[in-house]
């Protein structure tokens, strides 16, 4: 009934020399060029990717180092020409203040003091007392500002110790009408203090000169640094320097050495230190407008470096891109035409002509090297390619015959639980008693009635078992069509008929009945079953039971309510659908991308060959099968689409009809 094993084995080779005629029969079709750019446009794509980095960082390092660092360098630029200017005008004051003592001890020694050519605003002396004696600009007499300022030199005078210089007033002002000038008093000294009842130091010179444009203009010019002196624009204190920028300038604002009316008045009735007194706001400060010359400098230079190296680099990148296509590109397009009428126009391998002494002549040299090799070698591989075909084959028949067992393993423990709860010791009893000669009548009366419901019982249990048995006769049956069917697929003479579905649904049911049976697992066939499709009823339904199969083992671990195997059959005008849905453990996006690969599982103990074999199986039949899953948990489905026979009938309309089968227990 089964084939022996030497015929098994040669059924293995003819597989292994099918499989590999196949393959050499198509070499074109598995090397398929694909345009993906030549090397040359790669290496301008790269040198361009790389320039563009150079210049993004060329231009970051600009503004994130460059631009900063000349920013501060501005600005500490600026910060010393404004120094400068103070200490220009503190040193114009502290003349000043030279020059009004010398004026102070001409008085003293009774020489007339020369206004002239001097700019003086006022001249006057000052009493501790406070009368003023008003040597010239007497019309400032009623200016506000000046009569407080006369306070203080007052109060002054009459806190000073003899011959104490250092704290005499002096500073600048703004007069009523808003007139910048230097103030200062020195006092007078006396020639014969003896004479006199009063301090020695009870009298002061106080004088004051005007800001005049040449004054400024002398200031500029010895500072080099254009100033100009306005009123406050930025709120600051007195000693603070505010920097500011506009857009073409760098602007510095610092007050002038002033002293406010606010102090002046202070001090006039304080005789506190008026440097202790609180900062007032100035009421002139010093503006000065620095061009950007050193940030313009700089981006134009900056400017300039960059156009020259973009310039070189172009310059350079062309003449790399030709020096590349004469040493590289140019070579390898001869070994890449070579190539191609090796391996896959099929002519006959020939050495490369290549005068190249490089890395490319080696190449070349290397490839005639390697053809010899693979000449070498193609016999080798087509030895081990027989070894695996027999090895696929083998496998493929192993685990669909194992499908098989398993269902025969199951029907065997079936049979044998209900032969062993066949009742035969109450039947031996009551013959022991019917033999005893002083048996009861109610025994002799009952006996009739026990056994007819014994011989029902029996013949239900010889019903039972003979399904059993002629299932079981089904599956060994099935484990011949294995064997024969692989005959045919290594033969190649599979013959297309006319499939009746109904049939094949049957038969896969009824070969896995047992372990359906035993894993509590409901069946449900929706739509029409009396369906027909082109392809082998032997092969489709290996298919199906290893579908079913894995369906099961899916859902072992799920509620036993829950476990329902849905078979759902469609079909058009061309083609017929099979959907067979199970409820059970799911899979996952990667698991569904290899469901079909060779020795793809997740089961422990499985070979991964059940629907790798149906996958081939199906696309050996014309069709095609894939499979879907909402995830972990989800149930899987696997659809299987097979061509319908062409007839000259209308086709009928899908139906929805839904069958249930279960297997009794």
């Amino acid at each position: 009934m089964f084939p022996s094993l030497p015929r098994l084995t040669s059924l293995f080779n003819a597989a292994a020399v099918r499989e590999l005629s196949t393959s050499a029969a198509q070499p074109k079709a598995r090397m398929l060029r694909t345009n993906r750019g030549s090397l040359r446009s790669k290496l301008v794509l790269a040198l361009a990717a790389m320039f563009l980095a150079i210049l993004t960082v060329n231009e970051i390092v600009g503004h994130v180092v460059i631009s900063p660092e000349f920013m501060v360098l501005e600005r500490s630029s600026a910060i010393r020409d404004a120094h400068r200017v103070r200490a220009a005008i503190e040193g114009e004051l502290e003349h000043f203040k030279d020059l009004n003592q010398h004026w102070a001890t001409s008085l003293a020694s009774a020489n007339s003091a020369d206004w002239n050519n001097t700019n003086l605003l006022w001249a006057c002396i000052v009493d501790s007392d406070g009368t003023t004696l008003w040597l010239h600009g007497q019309e400032f007499d009623s200016d506000p500002t000046i009569a407080k300022l006369l306070q203080l030199v007052a109060t002054s005078t009459s806190n000073k110790q003899s011959n104490d210089n250092s704290n005499d007033p002096s500073g600048i002002l703004r007069t009523e009408n808003s007139c910048l000038a230097f103030f200062s008093a020195s006092p007078i000294p006396i020639a014969n203090p003896d004479s006199l009842s009063t301090s020695p130091a009870s009298r002061q010179l106080m004088v004051g000169r005007k800001f005049t444009a040449n004054f400024l203009a002398r200031i500029r010019e010895q500072t080099q640094v254009n100033f100009s002196i306005q009123p406050p624009k930025q709120p600051n204190s007195s000693d603070s320097m505010v920097l500011w920028e506009t857009a073409d300038a760098l602007m510095v604002e610092f007050p002038l050495p002033c002293v406010p009316i606010a102090d002046i008045s202070t001090a006039a009735s304080s005789t506190s230190d008026a440097s202790e007194a609180a900062p007032q706001p100035s009421s002139a400060n010093i503006f000065i407008r620095l061009p950007h010359q050193i940030v313009s400098r700089a981006d134009h230079t900056f400017s300039l470096a960059r156009n020259l190296f973009i310039l070189g680099s172009v310059s350079a990148i062309l003449s790399l891109l030709l020096i590349l296509q004469f040493l590289v590109v140019s070579p390898l397009n001869c070994v890449r035409d070579h190539f191609n009428s090796v391996g896959v126009d099929g002519a006959t391998p020939s050495p490369l002509a290549l005068d190249c002494d490089d890395e490319i002549g080696d190449l070349s040299r290397a490839f005639d090297a390697m053809i010899k090799r693979l000449n070498e070698t193609q016999q080798q591989l087509s030895d081990a390619s027989q070894a695996s075909g027999r090895s696929e084959v083998a496998a493929t028949v192993i685990h669909n015959v194992g499908n098989v067992l398993t269902n025969v393993n199951s029907l065997i423990d079936t049979a044998t639980n209900r032969v062993g709860t066949l009742r035969v010791e109450p039947l031996q009893m009551l013959a022991c008693q019917l033999q005893e000669p002083d048996g009861s009548p109610e025994l002799m009366q009952a006996t009739p009635k026990y056994l007819e419901g014994l011989a029902i019982k029996w013949k239900s249990d010889k019903d039972s078992l003979a399904e059993i048995l002629a299932t079981l006769n089904d599956n060994v049956k099935h484990i011949h069509d294995v064997i024969r069917d692989q005959q045919k697929y290594a033969d190649h003479k599979i013959e297309y008929r006319t499939v009746d579905i109904a049939s094949v649904l049957s038969d896969a049911i009824a070969c896995c009945e047992a372990r359906l049976n035993e894993n509590l697992v409901r069946v449900a066939i929706i739509g029409d079953p009396n369906m027909t499709a082109i392809g082998d009823a032997s092969l489709l339904l290996q298919t199906i039971i290893n579908i079913i199969s894995n369906a099961t083992q899916a859902m072992t671990h799920s509620q036993p309510d829950s476990r329902t195997l849905t078979i759902k059959l469609t079909q058009n005008s061309d083609d017929l659908h099979i959907a067979i849905s199970d409820s059970g453990c799911g899979m996952t996006p990667e698991t569904l991308a290899r469901v079909f690969d060779a020795h793809f599982t997740l089961r422990e103990g499985g070979t991964g060959l059940g629907l790798h074999f149906c996958a081939n199986t199906i696309k050996q039949l014309g069709g095609s099968i894939h499979a879907t899953s909402d995830g972990m948990n989800q149930g899987s489905k696997f659809v299987i689409q097979l061509a319908r026979p062409k007839t000259n009938s209308p086709h009928p309309s899908d139906t929805a009809a839904t069958t249930h089968h279960r297997v009794p227990s």
